[in-house]
């Protein structure tokens, strides 16, 4: 549980300088790998968290990042022990371009099997982007750009929604959390759950 969302979101926003700088160095250096996937990956788990605790904008989980695809070759098999050669498991040659969820992508990278930065070119050594898949499906492989993610970052770093909240006479609640006024549809359905618990007579005994 995070009850105190601003010094996680104030990392965050540190955490996605910091990886922009690193990723923008042309000399590959071990500690500079070893930063970069530390701070995607802790980054990542933050920002899930915040998501379940309900600390960010209602929309966020089902925003999307533009990313390629990588398709498992048939007859192929990702295990731990071939996850240091990925790429000869999965056909780079044909990626596809696709939106991939917030939610989703959170959970590959939190559930990584393979993590592996991707440079620009040969003799440029700047990092575009990270290679990930998950241990819980790895039948594709994803290249994430580097500042698509850390404009994820900052848009969930920089996220102090307003928070409404209505509950039913069962006592589940429905949560809006956004900036300016709930839509249309939101606020009725909030009306209906607060005028149905105001008019359900208490239960005998209670």
């Amino acid at each position: 549980m995070i009850a105190e969302s601003a010094p996680w979101k104030d990392q965050l926003l540190n955490d996605a300088d910091l990886i922009e700088r690193w990723a923008a160095k042309t000399r590959a250096t071990e500690r500079g790998s070893m930063l970069i996937e530390r701070k995607v990956f802790v980054s990542a788990f933050a920002m899930r968290k915040l998501i379940e605790c309900e600390k960010v904008s209602s929309d966020v989980e089902g925003r999307s990042l533009r990313a390629e695809r990588y398709g498992l070759l048939q007859g192929q098999k990702l295990d731990w022990w071939k996850r240091h050669n990925f790429w000869e498991a999965f056909d780079v040659e044909a990626p596809s371009t696709c939106a991939l969820g917030v939610g989703y992508l959170l959970d590959i990278i939190v559930h990584s099997r393979v993590f592996s930065e991707c440079v620009y070119a040969e003799g440029d050594l700047r990092v575009s982007g990270f290679f990930v898949t998950s241990d819980r499906n790895d039948s594709h492989l994803w290249l994430v750009p580097i500042a698509a993610y850390t404009d994820l970052m900052r848009r969930i770093g920089n996220d102090y929604p307003n928070f409404r909240i209505a509950f039913d006479s069962a006592g589940n609640h429905y949560s809006w959390r956004g900036h300016g006024e709930p839509p249309v549809q939101v606020a009725k359905r909030m009306e209906t759950m607060a005028s149905d618990r105001i008019t359900t007579p208490p239960k005998e005994g209670s």
